[in-house]
């Protein structure tokens, strides 16, 4: 009886030592396996991102989809898909923790948070995502979007308070879309237009009569200080449309330089008003006295 329960014992304790040594083995498994971006895909393939390649804009849909080392061109406002190998597999090790529409883009290891993937295809390792500039992820887009010009960009997901998963993928990022440069067109001609009025007519010199002789005004520096912060202005903000497509991001700050502008013209204005008036009073008074003065010869 005793060395049948003996032998119970040994045999439930091989089963738990087999048990643990499974668990062990897949857990050495995911952990020498981790999740890795393998590429970005599109209508022509998988796009391993080789930073020493050259960038392409358009990819060639017409041929059969192959694996190469291009470097696609993206920016806000697109849609990108990602291969990441083992991702089921991570996902699997711990379900309850681990979701894969939490995941968040990694662009130079700093995250864009809140910019979840609008599609998972867990099947075949797929994360989509559409590259948009939100409150949440605004302080990742500036440090790349700060750098104005078009640039390459290490690209990886991974969960918001950790680590991103490994990543060699690159993508040349688009600062200004192609259509940037019909704003930089209109501003120009605004300013062309600007300076021409500026010198044919009297829009930025002082107000009142035209002196004698044949000279022009002299120019007000209220106008001039006004259509000068009205030109910065207006470029800065055709700038930030043009880059992050937002129409609502001029700061108060920007806003009270412009009243302040302004202030300063209707109070320039203002005080010409009233010198024009005091001098016509002046003269006014000094005719008075002419006439009177004269009234006064003749009686005598």
């Amino acid at each position: 009886m005793e060395h049948r329960i003996n032998s119970r014992l040994s045999l439930a304790l091989l089963c738990l030592c087999g048990l643990a040594s499974s668990v062990s083995f897949a857990e050495d498994t995911n952990a020498k396996n981790p999740p890795v971006i393998e590429g970005i895909l599109d209508c022509a393939g998988l796009h391993t991102g080789d930073p020493t390649s050259n960038p392409i804009e358009h990819p060639d849909c017409t041929k059969k989809p192959s694996i190469d080392d291009a470097v696609i061109e993206a920016g806000l406002n697109d849609t990108i898909t990602l291969q990441v190998t083992n991702l089921g597999d991570w996902l699997d090790k711990d379900a309850s923790k681990r979701d894969a529409h939490k995941l968040v883009i990694y662009l130079d290891g700093r995250p864009l948070k809140g910019n979840f993937p609008v599609a998972v295809n867990r099947g075949q390792n797929k994360l989509t995502y559409h590259l948009e500039l939100t409150s949440t992820s605004k302080s990742g887009w500036v440090a790349q979007l700060s750098q104005h010009w078009n640039h390459k960009v290490n690209i990886s997901v991974g969960l918001e308070d950790k680590d991103p998963f490994k990543s060699n993928v690159y993508f040349e990022l688009q600062i200004f879309p192609n259509w940037a440069w019909a704003y930089v067109v209109v501003l120009i001609l605004a300013l062309l237009v600007f300076f021409l009025l500026a010198r044919r007519s009297s829009i930025l010199r002082e107000s009142g009569n035209e002196p004698a002789g044949g000279r022009r005004k002299a120019f007000s520096l209220a106008r001039s200080q006004m259509a000068f912060w009205f030109f910065v202005i207006l470029a800065c903000y055709m700038l930030i449309l043009t880059t992050t497509g937002l129409k609502d991001v001029m700061p108060d700050a920007v806003l009270a330089l412009m009243g302040i502008s302004a202030g300063t013209y209707l109070g320039a204005t203002v005080a010409d008003g009233s010198k024009r008036a005091d001098a016509q009073n002046e003269l006014a008074e000094q005719a008075a006295l002419q006439t009177l003065g004269t009234a006064r010869g003749f009686g005598l």
